[in-house]
């Protein structure tokens, strides 16, 4: 340590440099204040990233819409069995990715980790919609087209407007 900083009670030579002048814009005239939050840290610790509760907000979401769903199937059967089917091959891949996506979220350092999960959720997100679509088509012999797409596109939408909306809150 330097002797000016030992004399002006500082370890840093900035410290020692504002307390030789005494005066700072907002300086109370206590010497202990100075520059303490402009001091670098020691001791880090990593920030680790904070899940965000997308996939609990997307599941009440869905539920409700299976509620809505059921009692369109309480008035009309085929009509109710056709949303229920949109919003479910809507739902499960959705579910799917925001759990495989959000589940590791380790921080800063594994950001490509996290990157990479991502992708990987999304490849099996599209896949399962793709089989879910074949299963219906081939599984389903009354299906009213128009409610079961109007239904995916609406249960689609919603969950992406959800999820923005949870991670835009969840930043701010």
């Amino acid at each position: 340590m330097l002797p000016t900083q030992v004399e002006a009670g500082g370890l840093y030579p900035y410290n020692a440099a504002a307390r030789s002048l005494g005066v700072w814009a907002g300086h109370s005239g206590r010497t202990d204040e100075l520059l303490i939050n402009a001091t670098p840290s020691r001791q880090r610790r990593p920030q680790s990233i904070a899940r965000p509760p997308v996939l609990s907000r997307l599941l009440l979401f869905w539920l409700l819409l299976f509620i809505a769903a059921g009692g369109i199937w309480l008035f009309e059967i085929r009509l109710g069995l056709s949303v229920l089917w949109g919003i479910a091959v809507s739902a499960l891949p959705g579910a799917c990715f925001a759990w495989y996506s959000f589940r590791r979220l380790g921080g800063a350092r594994q950001s490509g980790a996290a990157v990479q999960a991502i992708y990987r959720a999304e490849t099996i997100k599209f896949l399962l919609t793709a089989a879910l679509f074949a299963a219906v088509f081939m599984q389903v012999k009354e299906i009213h087209l128009a409610a079961f797409f109007i239904a995916f596109a609406g249960a689609h939408l919603g969950a992406s407007l959800v999820t923005a909306r949870t991670l835009a809150r969840h930043q701010g």
